[in-house]
């Protein structure tokens, strides 16, 4: 669950410099968007696979016993949608 606290966190203060270069490129750089919040989007990739947050073998049992409620409590993606940590866009 700490994908969304890390990328909340790392975004705000990630800046994006050109790479050296004559004068042309130091102009182009100068027209190029600096901070991630500048940018029109940006595409974060990683693992966003959902998890069960408790024991493999509890919940394998509770898959079986198909108490599906349980399962959902301990749902990650529904447990940061409930705190409103969630991406828009």
């Amino acid at each position: 669950m700490l994908w969304i606290t890390d990328a909340m966190s790392v975004l705000p203060r990630t800046s994006y410099h050109g790479h050296g270069g004559g004068a042309e490129r130091h102009q182009r750089r100068s027209r190029c968007p600096r901070r991630s919040s500048d940018h029109v989007c940006v595409v974060l990739l990683g693992d966003l696979n959902n998890r069960i947050s408790m024991d493999a073998a509890v919940a394998h049992q509770l898959v079986r016993a198909k108490t599906w409620s349980k399962l959902l409590e301990k749902d990650e993606l529904l447990l940061e949608l409930s705190k409103g940590r969630q991406f828009n866009g």
